[in-house]
Formats: C-alpha cells, structure tokens, sequence
C-alpha cells in the first residue's frame, strides 16, 4: 500500500513517468501490475533460477523482457528460452478476471524481448520506443482507461476494509451493546455469526 501511495503522490506532483523498482521476484514482485501501467522484467544471462520465476506467474503479467549484459555469453540462449515461454503462452488472453490489464475482448500485446547493456547504452533507444509503443497500445484500445476503473475500484475497497475495520475495533472496545452480545455467546445464547449480524446492524449498513 506505501508504493501505491507514493506513486499517487508523485502523480499528482505532475511526474509524467514514474519508475518501480521490485526487489526481486515474488507475490509483492507479481502484484506490481496493480499499479504499473507497463510491466518490464529485467534478466541476466548466468542466473538459472531467472525462467523459474518467469514460471512463477511472473510471464502473465510482463509486457516486455529486457535481457541485460548482452555481451556475455549466455544471452541468446536466455532470449530463446523466453520466446520458448511465450509460445507456451500463446492462448493467454485479456480477460476481465485475471488482473487489470486484461478484459474480454481480445486485445491482446505481444510481449517484447529485447537485449541491453546498461554499462554502454545499448539498445536503450529501442526500449525507449517500446515502452511508448506499449502505451499508445494501451491508450488506443481503452485498455488503459478500463485498467485505471479497475484500479480505482480495488483502491476503493480496500480503503473502505480499512476504516471499516477500524470503525468495528472501536466498536467493540466502546459499545455496551456488544458487550451484551459478548456476554449472549458465552453463554451460548447467540453464535459468532450471529453476532456479526448484530454489529452489521449497530453500524447500520446492511
């Protein structure tokens, strides 16, 4: 939740690209599409355990594959096993039930791969461009628009669970009323389900 709200700050500070950087790959690492609009994942050729965690759920959610160190041996066989990856992929499709950026209608963005060398600049012009091609996609068949709802919504929800719960806490810590529904399922009187009722009721929003 602290990136996401870092990245609404720099958003609304003006910043037109805003940079996340993961700390590896993992659940936190996969739930990144929830607030990224472009997905790039960066690889290096000798690390084994790379395709692994493409494996992991990490090669839904990639738009684009950057393999850096491209001098050294190694590279294009990480491409290959990339494109290998990709092709098992093939049927993936945008659909409104698996995250964000996917929804019914096929429209579907061919993830890129491209090679780099950061220590010269290689190649970087051309990940320049395709970070931009990957947003005029975006843009010009509303996915874009359809990601920011989704996001917008699921931001919503989860701050209602918070001041929800929160409101509920206190509740229960202040209300003589729960107290006497506390007193009700230890006698066995009412189940914890019931009393859940209850307190749905005191909060008035059934």
């Amino acid at each position: 939740r602290a990136t996401e709200d870092v990245i609404k700050i720099l958003d609304a500070y003006g910043c037109d690209i805003i940079i996340v950087e993961t700390v590896g790959v993992g659940q936190s690492e996969v739930d990144i599409f929830k607030s990224a609009h472009t997905v790039i994942v960066l690889l290096v050729p000798g690390l084994g355990d790379d395709i692994q965690a493409i494996k992991a759920g990490i090669m839904e959610i990639t738009d684009i594959f950057v393999v850096n160190k491209m001098d050294l041996a190694g590279a294009d066989r990480k491409i290959a096993e990339i494109q290998q990856m990709l092709e098992l992929n093939m049927n993936f499709k945008y659909e409104s039930n698996q995250h964000p950026k996917e929804f019914s209608k096929v429209r579907r963005w061919t993830p890129q791969i491209l090679k780099v060398n950061s220590k010269t600049g290689e190649n970087f012009q051309e990940l320049i461009q395709i970070i931009g091609t990957h947003q005029k996609f975006l843009t010009e068949t509303g996915i874009i628009k359809d990601y920011l709802t989704t996001r917008i919504k699921s931001e919503t929800a989860q701050i209602l669970r918070h001041k929800l719960t929160k409101k509920v806490e206190e509740l229960i810590d202040s209300s003589e009323d729960i107290e006497k529904l506390i007193e009700k399922v230890i006698e066995k009187e009412l189940d914890p389900y019931t009393m859940a009722d209850q307190i749905i009721k005191l909060l008035g929003i059934e």
